[in-house]
């Protein structure tokens, strides 16, 4: 189980023919502050509230049977709550390729792991690559959008893409 978890847990006393019997049961968890353990209705409701391990001690009242179960909580898997693109400049030249990185940050701004799908809002511009290598191709704008997989959480980069200047002398240049 994971810590925030509910799970339902059915207890029965059973013969050798695995026909129920009437029976009544008490349930402790060795460590409550990890497993907490409580009747609900016909059966009980196991909550998971801390990372750890508890045993679930169950006692039949008129028998004195007993048997005991683990229960495993485990930390929550951090939670995708914000992407940022790292881009060293915005503007490329045609024909430059460059590398896009993107950082995923949980609920406390900690740093994740997480996949990340990249986009190119026109391709014919600039094609970016699954691991965020992109090709300046023709000259334009587009936007580059990082998306992190299985979320709908994105961050996006506008991104120019200009035509090298000329080496023939097309250009003059006067500075006064």
């Amino acid at each position: 189980m994971q810590a925030g978890e509910v799970a339902s847990l059915q207890v029965a006393l059973v013969d050798t023919a695995n026909r129920p019997l009437p029976a009544e049961f008490q349930i402790e968890s060795s460590a409550p502050l990890i497993a907490q353990v409580e009747s609900a209705g016909d059966g009980y409701v196991v909550r998971a509230l801390a990372p750890g391990r508890a045993r679930l001690i169950v006692r039949e009242r008129r028998t004195g049977q007993q048997m005991q179960l683990e229960v495993v909580v485990a930390q929550p898997a951090p939670t995708a709550a914000r992407v940022e693109i790292i881009a060293e400049r915005t503007t490329f030249l045609i024909g430059e390729r460059t590398q896009f990185r993107a950082i995923v940050y949980d609920q406390t701004g900690q740093p994740i792991n997480a996949p990340i799908l990249w986009s190119s809002s026109n391709p014919s511009i600039i094609r970016i690559y699954s691991s965020g290598a992109a090709d300046a191709l023709a000259e334009g704008t587009v936007q580059i959008t990082a998306l992190v997989r299985d979320t709908t959480l994105q961050a996006s980069l506008t991104v120019q893409v200009a035509r090298a200047l000329s080496e023939t002398g097309d250009v003059d240049l006067e500075i006064r």
